[in-house]
């Protein structure tokens, strides 16, 4: 008599697990990745932009360095300078200290600096004179980044509901 109530414990607990397991199996679940853009902090700036003398010299003459947000030295960034009268084209590669030294003929500029991973450095008009020694010191800001969430759900989610993740997820960063 025990063997069979101890028997008829075990089947009911069993058929119970079963009943309590299938639920869980035959329960569909939603997956959903979310991928969103965090704006960098850190603005890239020109930390300076001097006219250090006048040289004997045909060419205008700039030299500087190149700093990431945390005003440490790039090495092997670049810089471009695009003429805006005839479009020409100067560039140059940092040095592994983050130092650069050209010899442009005197005109208006576009200067960008740039780096990988950096939030590059624009100056719309940068004008050379003739003879002139300038120097410059560029900061670059930290780049933007990507931030992907895996987003597991019981239901199904429309657009509008996922945004709404999207903006929640922006705020905490």
């Amino acid at each position: 008599m025990k063997k069979m109530k101890y028997v008829l414990i075990l089947m009911l607990t069993g058929v119970l697990l079963l009943s309590c397991a299938r639920r869980d199996i035959f329960k569909k679940k939603y997956q959903y990745e979310v991928c969103i853009y965090l704006e960098p902090k850190e603005k890239p700036v020109v930390l300076k932009n001097e006219t250090i003398g006048i040289v004997d010299s045909i060419v205008a003459c700039i030299y500087g360095t190149i700093y990431d947000y945390e005003n440490q030295a790039l090495g092997f960034a670049s810089l471009h300078l695009t003429s805006l009268t005839d479009s020409s084209f100067y560039g140059v590669i940092l040095d592994s200290l983050g130092k650069f030294n050209l010899k442009l003929p005197a005109d208006k500029y576009t200067l960008t600096a740039l780096f990988t991973g950096y939030t590059s450095l624009i100056i719309e008009e940068l004008q050379l004179e003739t003879g002139e020694l300038s120097e410059l010191k560029l900061q670059l800001g930290n780049g933007g980044t990507f931030m992907s969430y895996l987003i597991h759900s019981n239901r199904q989610l429309n657009q509008r509901q996922l945004n709404k993740i999207k903006k929640r997820l922006r705020r905490k960063g």
